[in-house]
C-alpha cells in the first residue's frame, strides 16, 4: 500500500468512528428512561355493535349423546275418538254344559188346539167326493166293464159299515129331491150332494152329449163292497158301482152286440156313519 492510501483509509475510519460515537449519543438524548406502569384507568364507553358476520360453514355432526334417563309418568290425557270395529275374531271353542238350572214353574194351560183327523168316522160324521166310470166298444168286440170306485178319505169305524146302505141314483132321480130324500139321500142334486145316516149316494151326473139316455148297450149292474163282492152295504174304506156291456158274461167271452157299445157315467157321493 502507498503511503498516499493508508492516509486516505485511515481517515476514513476516523470518520466513521466519529459518526457512530455522535448516533449514539443522539439517540441515548432522544430515549429517556422508562418510568414505572400508572394505575388502570376507568371503562370506556361501550362501543356501537358491528356488523353481523356471514354465516360460517355448518359444523360436522356431533356424537350421538348418551340416552337420558326415564322421565316420570305424565298426566293422563283426554280420551281419544272410538277407533273403527276390528275384524270379527275366530270362533272360540265350545264351552263347557252348564250346571242344570232349576226347574220353573208350570206355565199357564195354553188354548185347545185345532182337531185332529180321526182315525175312522165319527157316529153321524160325513164325507164326500167324486166318482165316475166310462167304457166304449166296438160291435162284435170283447165285453167291457167300467168300475166307478168310490174311496173314503177316513175309513167307516170297524163294524158300522153293515149299516151303511149303498145307493146309485139314476141321473133322473139326481134331480129330483122328493127321490133323493125317499132313497135316504139328501141335497138339491149334485152340487149339494148329501147323505142320511146310515148311507153312501151316488149322484148320477153327464155333460150334454154323454147323458144317460145316450148310453149304448151299456148300463148299470149292481154295487159291490172294495174287494167285488156284491154288497148292499158299504164296505169300510168304501164301494163299487159297476157297469158292464149287453151281453156280459162271467167266463168273459161275452162280446158286444151290433151299433158297440158306450156309456159315460160319474158325479158326486156323499158318506154318513150311522
Amino acid at each position: 500500500m502507498q503511503p498516499a492510501q493508508a492516509r486516505a483509509t485511515g481517515s476514513s475510519i476516523a470518520a466513521l468512528a466519529a459518526f457512530g460515537v455522535l448516533l449514539f449519543a443522539s439517540t441515548a438524548l432522544a430515549a429517556p428512561k422508562e418510568g414505572a406502569t400508572g394505575p388502570t384507568g376507568p371503562t370506556g364507553p361501550q362501543g356501537a355493535t358491528g356488523a353481523t358476520g356471514p354465516t360460517g360453514p355448518e359444523g360436522r355432526e356431533g356424537r350421538e349423546g348418551r340416552e337420558g334417563r326415564t322421565g316420570p309418568t305424565g298426566p293422563a290425557g283426554p280420551t281419544g275418538p272410538q277407533g273403527a270395529t276390528g275384524a270379527t275374531g275366530a270362533t272360540g271353542p265350545e264351552g263347557k254344559t252348564g250346571a242344570t238350572g232349576a226347574e220353573g214353574k208350570a206355565g199357564p194351560t195354553g188354548p185347545t188346539g185345532p182337531s185332529g183327523t180321526p182315525t175312522c168316522l165319527p157316529s153321524k160324521a160325513s164325507e164326500t167326493g167324486l166318482w165316475s166310470a166310462s167304457l166304449a166298444g166296438s160291435a162284435g168286440g170283447p165285453q167291457e166293464e167300467a168300475v166307478g170306485v168310490v174311496s173314503y178319505p177316513i175309513p167307516l169305524c170297524e163294524g158300522t159299515q153293515s149299516g151303511v146302505t149303498s145307493v146309485r141314483l139314476t141321473e133322473l132321480e139326481s134331480e129330483t129331491p122328493l127321490t133323493i130324500v125317499e132313497k135316504g139321500c139328501e141335497g138339491a142334486g149334485i152340487p149339494q150332494a148329501g147323505a142320511q145316516a146310515g148311507h153312501v149316494c151316488l149322484f148320477q151326473g153327464s155333460d150334454p152329449g154323454a147323458t144317460e139316455p145316450l148310453w149304448k148297450n151299456a148300463k148299470f149292474v149292481q154295487m159291490e163292497e172294495p174287494d167285488a163282492v156284491v154288497s148292499l152295504t158299504s164296505g169300510t174304506q168304501g164301494v163299487r158301482a159297476v157297469f158292464r156291456t149287453t151281453g156280459y158274461l162271467e167266463s168273459g167271452k161275452g162280446t158286444i152286440p151290433a151299433g158297440g157299445a158306450y156309456l159315460v157315467a160319474g158325479g158326486a157321493w156323499a158318506v154318513r156313519a150311522p
